[in-house]
């Protein structure tokens, strides 16, 4: 019994002892401009719509290390690279298919003008952040659009 408090002790206190570490590295990050360089690249020169993006092209953009732009996103952000760059992704195809003029393009053409490589790629991240299926979002999106027009 003893040795099951014992452990549990133990990680209790890493995960402490971890979450610290982590909220002390973003405080760093923030103070040096590194967060808001990152939102800069993201933001405003749309890094995520390279589809060949990955951390140490990201990392040499920013003028840092791999290891430092990564626990930058894990600490600050709370989430791996993959998921934040994924999430841009995902945030800028949701608001192209809300938009009433991106019926010319396919789901899967937004998706790839958005930076995502491969249509399963797409459906998955999409899948895991929205629990449904683009086609699916797709269909409670023009039920809204039809229900609020009929108001």
């Amino acid at each position: 019994m003893q040795k099951h408090h014992l452990v549990y002790s133990f990680v209790s206190s890493f995960r402490q002892t971890n979450n610290t570490l982590m909220k002390s590295n973003a405080a760093i990050y923030a103070r040096t401009g590194l967060v808001e360089r990152l939102r800069f690249l993201m933001e405003k020169e749309l890094l995520y719509r390279n589809p060949s993006l990955d951390l140490p092209k990201l990392s040499n953009r920013l003028g840092t290390s791999k290891g430092k732009t990564s626990k930058l996103i894990n600490g600050h952000f709370g989430k791996s690279f993959t998921i934040y760059l994924n999430d841009y992704r995902l945030k800028e195809v949701l608001q192209k298919l809300q938009m009433e003029d991106s019926r010319s393009l396919t789901i899967t053409g937004i998706a790839m003008e958005a930076g995502f490589s491969s249509r399963s790629s797409f459906y998955r991240h999409f899948k895991y952040r929205t629990n449904n299926s683009p086609s699916a979002f797709l269909k409670k999106e023009q039920s809204k659009r039809v229900h609020f027009s009929i108001k």
